[in-house]
């Protein structure tokens, strides 16, 4: 008597809360994307709301030069929208067993955590190295006896820089020398912002390769989706196929229906081509442009070599000039890092493309040997045909009746089996 009347509500109450769920976990993927960001964390294979958050802090990046810490949505979900919970009735291209939103984003979270807790362990792990440092014949300690050295060789390397600026003092006015440090002090501020730009210019860079290899990541997972399409159209037409070559002689239906999957088969095979061709040529346009990357890193390198001389013989100057040399100097060794990586990461990506056109040559051959295949079958196909109107005609010329009543007859007797 109370109970309700349509479960509508219920329905849009569970498609609002999926929704709201699925937002909860895109933002908590998208945290995860900031932080690999951040790490400079490089992966070959993720899931698609892992790569698609990714992709949308790449873009952030590259438009504003800054990525917020939490996902910014768009819209609010609304209460009287479609969602899983819907009832609809299922059409013939609809695949029974696809994910929801919410399953693909829960299974993303589920393979990011656990791949953030390998790499928590691996970072704790062994955390702490005990090294003796003593010598085993002499019982003395290596590294207090290099300290001292050390000490020394500073301590020398001072007193005789202490005596040069005494000497070019006597030599020198004090306002002479005051001069001098600013124009020094000045070229060191211009040189510290050019440095800067370089840097900026390299992060950008640096973007821009990831969202690169992002867009590889999407075409190989829409690769290995088309080929598992041919896969499953394979494993539905072979039957097909069988059952056809079973019934060609007795029903010429049957015949038109291998014709028509033939030219199906074919229209993908050659799209496959073309797909093949595209994914080609976009890899040697990246190709190009991983080219023109290393030509400015080689730029960018002898700059900072001719840099790096200017201020080697300017350093014995004066020793105001020290700490910032230091600074110059940590600055071009973090450079180097950055360029040896990209340079391996250069020539991981040189490795995968050859692994790539390596896997379209088999493929190639593939549909060629496929094409053959299709051809012969056609070939079957019209033998068949001849034969069935030479076994007519022969029908005719010992009954006298004609060939139509024999085909009836093989065909009744082909739709009592299939019955």
């Amino acid at each position: 008597e109370h109970g309700l009347a349509s479960v509508d509500p219920l329905v849009a109450l569970l498609n609002y809360w999926d929704k709201v769920v699925t937002h909860t976990l895109s933002g908590i993927l998208f945290q995860k994307a900031v932080l690999d960001w951040d790490l400079k964390n490089e992966r070959d294979f993720a899931d698609g709301p892992t790569v698609e958050m990714a992709e949308k802090v790449v873009n952030l990046f590259s438009k504003t030069e800054s990525v917020p810490a939490k996902l910014r949505l768009q819209e609010l979900p609304k209460a009287l929208e479609a969602g899983p919970f819907t009832f609809a009735a299922q059409g013939k291209g609809d695949v029974p067993n696809s994910l929801t939103p919410l399953q693909r984003s829960l299974i993303a979270v589920m393979h990011e955590i656990d791949s953030l807790d390998k790499g928590l362990r691996h970072m704790k792990f062994a955390e702490r190295v005990h090294i003796d440092l003593r010598n085993k014949s002499t019982g003395a300690d290596s590294a207090v006896e290099e300290l001292r050295k050390e000490f020394v060789k500073w301590s020398d390397k001072c007193v005789e820089l202490q005596e040069s600026l005494r000497g070019r003092k006597h030599r020198k006015t004090a306002g002479g020398m005051e001069k001098e440090a600013e124009k020094l002090s000045s070229k060191i501020a211009e040189k510290e912002q050019t440095i800067k730009e370089k840097v900026t210019a390299l992060h950008k860079l640096e973007g821009d390769w990831q969202s690169l290899k992002y867009d590889m990541i999407n075409q190989r997972r829409e690769k290995n989706e088309l080929q598992d399409k041919i896969n499953r159209m394979s494993k539905e037409n072979v039957p097909m196929l069988e059952k056809m070559k079973l019934l060609l002689g007795r029903s010429q239906q049957a015949v038109e229906q291998l014709v028509s999957d033939a030219a199906v088969l074919s229209e993908t095979y050659r799209q496959q081509v073309q797909e093949n061709a595209k994914i080609g040529a976009e890899t040697e346009k990246m190709a190009r442009e991983i080219l023109a990357v290393q030509a400015q890193l080689k730029e960018e390198r002898r700059l900072r070599i001719v840099k790096e001389e200017a201020v080697t013989k300017k350093e014995s100057m004066y020793l105001r000039t020290m700490a910032a040399r230091r600074c110059i100097q940590e600055s071009c060794t973090q450079q180097d890092s950055t360029i040896a990586e990209m340079d391996g990461r250069t020539q991981k990506q040189d490795e995968e493309i050859l692994e790539m056109r390596q896997a379209m040559e088999v493929k190639n051959a593939e549909i060629a040997k496929m094409c053959d295949e299709l051809h012969r079958a056609r070939k079957r196909s019209e033998e068949l045909r001849q034969q069935q109107a030479a076994c007519a005609r022969e029908y005719e010329a010992i009954t006298g009746l004609p060939g139509d009543r024999l085909l009836d007859r093989f065909r009744q007797a082909a739709d009592a089996w299939t019955l």
